[in-house]
């Protein structure tokens, strides 16, 4: 298991006058340190969490006490807020709520303004979900009702994220948050490596257009990042699936979309990979061009 990142991802980065807040890959186990709970690699965890393990509420806890500390306007989270590899879908939705409250409640007495939350799906969110442009996911139908109402999501945004986990808000005239479904473009994940699944590309594209119609500014988020997998380091077996999350085909027609629009694109933030760093260039191949892409950061 991939260690779970908190509080060494906590980032401010100021665009004009907002600051965003980043997390990602809590990996709340509800049943942390007890029997169901996901092994902690023969270790025995604190109650405040242990590396390499998944993460108890009380580190949830914290990190939404920080978040609120920092009162940014925004605080983007990269994804895999929950460890549902044991969970039934019941014991999943209510995991899931727990940090989405407990993020959205830190700030609830605060007196400065209340930020935009938002949060993109990552594999251990999804468990064994899958989606479809035409019929919403019932687990997906019943996610998106605890964002709304834990102010995550408007009713605009949630139609799409039923459907397929992707979605964006435009809380401000000037800046729009397009956030992805990275699941669908990944190994393993999506049915088919080519096309368009979920109609996401699409999706982007539109939402791009209209940045550039309105005089915006957009950043994107996801939770597999596109480019080299940073975790592929020292693996023996070098293969497509190793050394990339995302297909071939999804990698290319998305980073020609955003040098496309690279001059309205502040930044693209990703988590998963467990280390926070920053990446200038995307290119799979040397013979691609080079197009001045925007900022990309993983955490």
């Amino acid at each position: 298991m991939r260690p779970a990142c908190v509080l060494c991802l906590l980032v401010q980065v100021v665009v004009g006058v907002r600051r965003f807040f980043l997390f990602s890959d809590i990996g709340y186990d509800p049943y942390f340190g007890t029997e169901q709970g996901i092994p902690c690699q023969g270790q025995r965890p604190s109650e405040w969490g242990s590396p390499e393990c998944a993460s108890p509420g009380f580190l949830v806890n914290s990190m939404s006490r920080d978040m609120q500390a920092a009162a940014p306007q925004f605080a983007i989270s990269c994804g895999d807020l929950i460890e549902n590899g044991r969970l039934n879908e019941t014991e999943a939705l209510n995991a899931f709520d727990f940090v989405a409250n407990s993020t959205r409640q830190s700030t609830h007495y605060s007196r400065m303004p209340k930020p935009t939350i938002v949060t993109a799906l990552g594999e251990r969110d999804l468990g064994r979900s899958t989606f479809s442009e035409q019929n919403s996911s019932a687990f997906l139908e019943n996610m998106a009702e605890s964002l709304v109402n834990r102010s995550f999501l408007n009713h605009q945004a949630a139609a799409s994220f039923k459907r397929c986990g992707y979605y964006s808000l435009s809380e401000i005239r000037s800046l729009r948050i397009i956030v992805l479904n990275t699941e669908v473009w990944s190994f393993g994940r999506s049915a088919s490596p080519e096309g368009d699944p979920c109609g996401q590309l699409r999706f982007l594209q539109d939402e791009l257009n209209a940045v550039r119609e309105s005089d915006a500014f957009a950043v994107i988020v996801g939770h597999k990042p596109p480019g080299i997998a940073i975790t592929a380091a020292g693996i023996e077996e070098v293969t497509p699936t190793t050394v990339r999350y995302w297909a071939d085909s999804f990698q290319i027609q998305y980073q020609a979309i955003i040098a496309d629009n690279s001059d309205i694109i502040s930044f693209q933030l990703f988590g998963h990979t467990g280390f926070f760093s920053f990446i200038a260039d995307m290119r799979i191949s040397s013979s691609e061009k080079d197009d001045g892409l925007p900022l990309l950061m993983e955490s």
